[in-house]
């Protein structure tokens, strides 16, 4: 068998009859391919499986595009005023190199490869364009091949029939390559062409979609590229990853000139690396041919030991030292011209550590660069440092190289070519720039050195005077331009009479002296330009002869006295007496007489220096980042000293003034942001009402108070002043005038309702009740006041509040007695107190709110308590429409309390009576809700012992008693419940996003109404719904949609921070199934930079990241601070349909783990500018978990935060509340030896031997 053929499945007949695109290159065209790992065809999946598209019926002939040419007409006429091919080659070719997203690494491509452009929107996908390498490789002329199907390449005779059974080359490769094509994917493989002489050969035939105007493809490129090689060979090659195609031909030399090496037979028999090998051996010689395909051929002889010798021949003398490095900096490899270079034989550093040569400040920035290479292997790497030589100290090196993986092994390594960087040590007296002269006295003149200037221009010369740069103001000395004179000699532009000087000063500097010399240069007009040139070495030790020679050459303003007294020569070394002269001396240039004591204009390149540069720019960085932040605050400070008010968003009261650059925005910024709550719409809808707390760092203290907003205008409103000592929350409206809220003041014990009157601006306190209480609900229709208040068995506000008193005064200790778990939930001790509900009738009499009666306990006695403690809260009760009953959530009172979920709904008479429970699964419900018809709907989970279980819409009828699940099939779970009679509303966690859905009652048709960011706190305003939206970006800001209409009404501003855009990534995660997560730019993004990773790992476990705000685990906290934010949701994740929550059941350490280990490497792969040793895992409660087992399993971590994390699975079900937890998700208690195994398996406990990551905890 072919070795390019298909190794999966072999070709399956059968398709042919099921399909009406035969299994052949119908749209094929070849070409050539980089990626050696994906040179093969054989990766795909069984082709029987592989569904085929039914094309509908196409016209036999085939349509030809206006500006091409017609098949077979070679004299056709084109159309463009430039190109004679009707065709913008060129935009495809950028398209080709610049896709979004490649699958196969093309490498440079250009004009000069061998490649076709194929139509994807015409009949059987013609060829339009063949390039003239295309013509060459294969024979066949533009004319024998525009308008055609590739297919013609598959046979000696280029007659292919459509849809025929290929003779000539593989089928399994030909259907391969048709379906990527069909779908419009790229692909690569190894197919055996024909030319038009009938020669075969082997093609590594990439294939590569090209989109134009819209997200449709229109074209497919095709590369070739002549193997040459024969296939076993190359086979084997891309085995293990060292064949290499370069696809642009012109940059393969076709033959080498000038190297006429002869080689013993024996040597190519016997390989090893021949010390004998020289250019003098003819005895028994092999004569080497220089032609390169004939070389290549020869060299795929012998398993290519003769390419092997030819190859290190040319790195052996090559002037750069090719070497090898790990990502520790270890050497794996150096060529033997490292000799010439540092001095070393390769045996001195093989296996030895950089650090060893490297001067010790650079090489921690070295060591950094190799650890970031390993980010993303397509990104040069480049290292300047000081490196020691073995004889003669240090030198500054320069090395540019990429990053290379070893096929099979993982390991990485770095492969670079490096050289002397020279480094030019200039005196500042040289270059002082402006009217300061430097003068240079003698008995007769007085020479002007002034610095930089447009009058002088720098060169560097070789050390016999050939000029090898020129800076670009020689044109304002000489008229020249520097490619009038880069290659010629300094000594052609002096007169032949005045070229003494020049010899004697490039002997000076030849001996690491600098010169100086005054003479004549010949400009553009031939005429002579009065000049004073200063020669320094390269900057060498003085011990060494100095490898070339800058110079810096200046107009003398004295042209008289030039001409009169000619060319004068000065070493800078000793004193000179020169034509009669005394004792000349250049004031200014004393310290060049003592290098010891020389400063230099560029000191942090000095070789001695005990510091590195790159690390002291980085420390100037962060330095003036802090100091940029202490202006802003002295700045803020002055502003409130002087008074001056800052302009802030009407609703979320963010300031709108100040720094708006990142940099300067540090992360306090973002925790004092202001956190508005849910708006409360007034009855008529003309208003809306709500709290909003902002915290003050400083202070340690969060201001609450209310803000109103006219849905009509926009305008809002401050309700209540903030201030330390007071703070304003939960409001409500008692009509569409008055307000009520809860009102705290700093010097009383008890908070109270307040109620303002919003057209007198004026507010009164409405109950003085005696003990705290909260999650107030109003009946506007009834005057009904609802509330939650713990109390003892007794029942009352005012009996708790005197048997609270008695315990003060009386009770000497703190203990507590338990006869039943739980003892605590979460932070809070189960008191005596229980949450009972009660009412209280209002009334309004003389333009004022009054309670009518005592509050009435609707629990007592019943051993219930509502809300559920610790967490409960307004959502676990409602009034019915009419006022007469309310529903609430409970548990039943059980010594197994802790050991189950179970929660029951409950009706209750407002007017107070037996209780009645209306549904009785051993599971958890939640969120009663009474629709204006008359039934109540609520959450029912059936899964006992499981907080995560799906909650399904129920409504429960009062009059018939009968209970009917709502959209039953849908496979999400709700949280928020709503109705108009006709329809509910529903939100619930969706693919990353809290969306709104409507249910349709009577079809149970469902619709999502809103698609993005996080939806909560509905309401009903006529056909509109009002609620509030939060996103990544912004806290919850109200929204308005009319249902009819869908239009959204936005309120409130943007931030005017920077803030990162979260963009959605999926991928291929733990059985093969799609994971979701979010990604966030670091705030001020530069694509040019490297960035740190933070990587939040949520915790639940099943819960997700959502695009909401957080003040907790804000994923903006960490971008606003430099670090590019991924947060995975992994298996167990809410949101992506129950089975995926359900899959992390006994699996803690498992799935989860493969996504966010698979996760972080697609970001890494995907955005190059990532740092990948600097990856920081941050996680709570179970994230805190994850970051425990990933210190036991993962090394790509360089630091960890731990909040609340699980360290030993077993040790926490004998220490927690809530025991139905752990054994659910464990499958029972580890009492029980079957059960242990399982907490054991994924305990981080057990790794701990493993932990090596530094690690940051949080408890």
């Amino acid at each position: 068998m072919n070795p390019f053929q298909s190794i999966s499945n072999q070709f399956n007949p059968q398709l042919y009859e099921s399909s009406n695109v035969p299994p052949s290159s119908d749209r094929l065209f070849s070409y050539s391919g980089y990626q050696a790992g994906l040179m093969t065809a054989s990766s795909s999946n069984s082709h029987s499986q592989f569904p085929q598209p039914h094309l509908p019926t196409i016209p036999t002939q085939p349509v030809i595009m206006p500006s091409m040419p017609t098949n077979n007409t070679n004299e056709a006429k084109y159309t463009g005023m430039y190109a004679n091919t009707g065709f913008d080659m060129l935009s495809i070719l950028s398209r080709l190199a610049n896709r979004p997203n490649p699958q196969i690494d093309l490498g440079p491509v250009d004009l000069s490869c061998a490649f076709v452009v194929v139509d994807a929107k015409q009949y059987d996908f013609p060829l339009v364009y063949a390039s003239p390498m295309f013509e060459r490789l294969t024979g066949y002329s533009p004319g024998e091949t525009v308008g055609r199907n590739c297919r013609f390449l598959q046979a000696p005779d280029g007659n292919v029939a459509i849809g025929s059974r290929r003779k000539y080359t593989d089928n399994t490769t030909v259907y391969h390559i048709k379906t990527h094509i069909v779908q419009g994917k790229e692909s690569q493989s190894s197919i055996i062409n024909y030319r038009k002489t009938g020669q075969p050969f082997v093609n590594l035939l990439t294939v590569i979609p090209i989109t134009w105007e819209l997200d449709e493809i229109d074209y497919f490129v095709g590369l070739l590229v002549d193997l040459v090689e024969q296939p076993n060979a190359i086979f084997q090659s891309m085995k293990d990853g060292s064949y290499a195609v370069n696809y642009r031909n012109s940059t393969i030399p076709q033959t080498i000139e000038g190297l006429t090496h002869n080689y013993k037979s024996e040597d190519i028999q016997e390989w090893k690396r021949p010390k004998e090998l020289s250019l003098t051996e003819t005895e028994n010689a092999l004569d080497v041919p220089m032609d390169i395909e004939t070389l290549i051929k020869e060299a795929s002889t012998e398993e290519g030991k003769f390419r092997r010798c030819f190859h290190e021949l040319l790195l052996d003398q090559s002037p750069d030292f090719i070497h090898v490095l790990t990502i520790k900096g270890i050497f794996l490899y150096c060529s033997d011209s490292v000799k010439q270079l540092l001095e070393y034989d390769p045996s001195d550093l093989i296996n030895k550590s950089l650090e060893a040569i490297c001067h010790p400040s650079d090489i921690n920035t070295v060591t950094r660069e190799l650890k970031q290479s390993s980010n993303d292997p397509t990104v040069p790497v480049n290292l300047i440092y000081r490196i020691r030589r073995k004889n003669h100290g240090y030198m500054w090196i320069e090395c540019s190289g990429k990053l290379r993986n070893e096929d099979g092994r993982g390991r990485k390594y770095v492969v670079l070519s490096g050289r002397e960087r020279p480094v030019y040590q200039l005196p500042r007296s040289v270059l002082a720039v402006g009217n300061k002269a430097h003068q240079a006295s003698t008995a007769t003149t007085t020479i002007v050195m002034k610095g930089a200037q447009d009058h002088d221009f720098w060169g560097k010369l070789s050390m016999d005077g050939l000029l090898l740069y020129v800076s670009v103001t020689c044109v304002n000395v000489l008229g020249l331009l520097p490619i009038d004179i880069v290659g010629s000699s300094l000594y052609q532009l002096m007169r032949s009479n005045r070229t003494t000087d020049l010899t004697r000063a490039l002997a000076e500097v030849k001996e690491g002296k600098v010169a100086y010399l005054k003479h004549a240069l010949l400009n553009s007009a031939n005429m002579e330009v009065m000049v004073a040139t200063t020669f320094y070495p390269d900057g060498k030790s003085t011990k060494e002869e100095p490898s070339f020679v800058l110079m810096q050459t200046r107009i003398i303003e004295d042209d008289a006295i030039m001409a009169d007294e000619g060319p004068v020569f000065v070493s800078m070394d000793t004193d000179v007496k020169k034509k009669g002269r005394s004792d000349l001396s250049l004031a200014g240039y004393n310290a060049l007489q003592r290098p010891n004591v020389v400063h230099r204009m560029i000191e942090e390149l000095d070789i001695e220096r005990e510091a590195n540069w790159q690390y002291e720019l980085h420390q100037l960085g962060t330095h003036n980042r802090r100091l940029r932040r202490e202006l802003r605050c002295l700045l803020e400070k002055a502003k409130k000293e002087d008074g001056e008010d800052e302009a802030v968003c009407k609703v979320c009261l963010r300031r709108l003034s100040g720094f708006n650059d990142p940099s300067e925005e540090p992360p306090e910024d973002l925790l004092e942001l202001p956190r508005p709550g849910v708006p409360v719409a007034s009855p008529n809808g003309t208003f809306a009402v709500y709290s909003s707390s902002t915290y003050n760092i400083q202070q340690d203290k969060t201001v609450r108070n209310l803000y109103l907003l006219n849905i009509q205008t926009k305008d809002v409103q401050t309700l209540t002043e903030p201030s330390f000592e007071t703070s304003d929350s939960e409001p409500f409206f008692l009509d569409n005038d008055h307000l009520a809220y809860i009102h705290h003041q700093a010097e009383k014990k008890v908070d109270q309702i307040y109620v303002l009157n919003l057209q007198e601006k004026k507010s009164y306190p409405l109950t003085d009740f005696p003990i705290a209480f909260g999650n107030v609900k109003y009946n506007i229709e009834h005057k009904l006041l609802a509330f939650s208040a713990a109390v003892y068995a007794e029942g009352s506000l005012n009996g708790t509040a005197q048997r609270d008193k008695e315990i003060e005064d009386t009770k000497k200790d703190t203990g507590l007695v338990f006869d039943q778990l739980m003892v605590r939930h979460w932070d809070s001790f189960v008191e005596e107190k229980k949450n009972n509900l009660f009412v209280v009738s209002l009334t309004y009499e003389e333009g004022h709110y009054k309670l009518s009666s005592e509050p009435l306990n609707l629990l007592k006695n019943s051993a219930l308590e509502s809300p559920l403690f610790p967490s409960g809260d307004a959502s676990d009760y409602d009034i019915s429409p009419d006022a007469t009953q309310i529903a609430f959530l409970a548990k039943t009172p059980e010594r197994d309390n802790a050991w189950q979920t179970t929660a029951h709904i409950y009706l209750v008479p407002t007017k107070g009576g037996s209780l009645q429970q209306i549904n009785h699964l051993p599971a958890a419900s939640s969120s009663p809700y009474f629709t204006p018809t008359g039934q109540l709907a609520y959450f029912q989970m059936k899964v006992p012992q499981y907080e995560a279980d799906r909650n399904r819409i129920t409504l429960y009828d009062l009059q018939s008693q009968e209970t009917r699940e709502i959209a039953s099939n849908w496979d999400s779970s709700p949280s928020e419940i709503l109705s108009d009679g006709h329809q509910l509303f529903v939100t619930a966690v969706d693919q990353g996003h809290q969306k709104i859905f409507a249910i349709d009652l009577q079809t149970e048709a469902i619709r999502c109404l809103s698609d993005k960011h996080s939806a909560s706190g509905l309401q009903l305003l006529g056909n509109k719904l009002f609620f509030g939206l939060s996103s990544m970006q912004h806290p919850t800001q109200p929204r308005l949609l009319d249902l009819q209409s869908n239009q959204l009404t936005k309120f409130g501003q943007d931030l005017d921070f920077d803030l990162s855009s979260p963009e959605e990534i999926r991928f291929q995660g733990a059985n093969n199934e799609q994971v979701h997560g979010w990604y966030l730019k670091p705030a001020g993004f530069d694509p040019s930079q490297k960035y740190p990773v933070a990587f939040l790992i949520h915790g639940g476990p099943q819960s997700a990241w959502v695009d909401s705000w957080s003040t907790r685990w804000n994923p903006q906290i960490f971008a606003n601070a430099g670090y590019a934010v991924v947060a995975i949701n992994f298996h167990g994740s809410t949101g992506y349909g129950q089975a995926f929550t359900d899959s992390i059941g006994e699996n803690w350490g498992s799935l989860p783990y493969e996504d966010l280990q698979t996760g972080l490497d697609y970001v890494l792969n995907k955005y190059s500018y990532l740092d990948a040793e600097r990856v920081a895992g941050l996680g709570a409660s179970y994230g805190g978990y994850m970051v425990n087992w990933l210190n036991g399993h993962s090394d790509k971590f360089k630091v960890f935060v731990n909040h609340d994390g699980v360290f030993s699975t077993t040790q926490v079900y004998y220490t927690t509340d809530e025991l139905y937890f752990p054994e659910k998700e464990f499958g029972g208690s580890p009492i029980l030896p079957e059960n242990r195994e399982k907490y054991e398996k994924y305990s981080p406990a057990n790794f701990v031997q493993h932990w090596k990551t530094p690690t940051l905890l949080i408890h």
